[in-house]
């Protein structure tokens, strides 16, 4: 946060006389991390002084001033902040599409079932122990990804205040699964029939 200055001097300052501590005292107030009394030992300044200050028109206006000072400089560094989160949250989604992206080129990928979305990764497992141990490849989708995917969008969403949780209702006695948009079309692919090869 910029400094903010003290000095600057207050309307109608001919009517109040505006001395450094005068000054000092108005930006704390604004401030409002300390108490009057506090203020006052601060400044060093005889007690219920501030409070006499406090009912001076020119007073109260230069503490409401920088009030609004600080609510601007406070506005500002919280756009900046959420545009740094946002492109940082960027960039972790580039890097993870990449990832997609270049196991889709792989060749050595081509050959298997989904190898070609660049979702799918290979693990290799020994079936059997001991002597008769053998070593086959698994391939799967890539759960962990898609999920962190998933948790950078959310969190993307939520910081622009475009994320609405949906909740579960219940209706005449039972309930009713509001899923996403998203969950319904996944479900309703995961229940559709394989197709068939036909030779015609």
């Amino acid at each position: 946060m910029r400094p903010i200055n003290p000095d600057k001097p207050a309307k109608f300052s001919r009517n109040f006389a505006w001395t450094r501590k005068r000054q000092e005292a108005a930006l704390l107030m604004a401030d409002a991390a300390l108490t009057r009394k506090q203020i006052e030992a601060k400044l060093r300044i005889p007690q219920r002084t501030l409070a006499d200050w406090c009912l001076h028109p020119q007073f109260k206006q230069r503490v409401e001033e920088l009030r609004d000072e600080i609510r601007e400089e406070l506005r500002s560094i919280h756009i900046a902040v959420l545009e740094n989160r946002l492109k940082h949250l960027q960039h972790r989604h580039d890097l993870m599409m990449q990832i997609i992206a270049e196991r889709a080129a792989d060749q050595n990928m081509a050959h298997v079932p989904g190898g070609r979305t660049g979702l799918m990764v290979r693990d290799v497992k020994s079936v059997r122990p001991g002597d008769d141990a053998e070593m086959v490849e698994l391939y799967e989708v890539d759960a962990a990804l898609l999920r962190e995917l998933r948790e950078t969008e959310k969190q993307a969403a939520q910081e622009l205040g475009q994320w609405e949780e949906k909740q579960s209702v219940r209706s005449v006695g039972h309930a009713v699964n509001t899923l996403p948009d998203w969950a319904i079309s996944a479900r309703v692919i995961l229940r559709a029939p394989v197709p068939q090869s036909r030779d015609d």
